[in-house]
């Protein structure tokens, strides 16, 4: 027989890590499908009116309830004319096209 998990510990959030978890129940139409946190760096980020803009990704993983999707922010990447990956940077904001 397999032993059982605990999954008694509490989870600590990382700096620009999160998770989606599916919801159970939906109370209407707009309700989401998966709802979740992401603790973000303001540090890491440059903010510009008080927003920030951010690149998500998403990897599907296994927990006892299920599949939930863990997620990564990082900054905003863009190819370079030689489809290399480039930071993007303020000064690509302030072009004005």
């Amino acid at each position: 027989m397999a032993e059982k998990k605990s999954y008694d510990t509490k989870y600590e959030m990382k700096p620009n890590n999160g998770s989606l978890f599916a919801c159970k129940t939906k109370l209407s139409d707009k309700s989401p499908d998966y709802q979740g946190t992401v603790l973000i760096d303001l540090s890491e980020f440059e903010i510009v009116d008080n927003q920030i803009t951010v690149s998500l990704g998403g990897w599907k993983k296994q927990w006892a309830e299920g599949t939930y999707l863990s997620l990564k922010a990082s900054k905003v990447w863009i190819p370079d004319a030689s489809g290399s990956a480039v930071k993007r940077t303020k000064e690509d904001d302030d072009v004005p096209f």
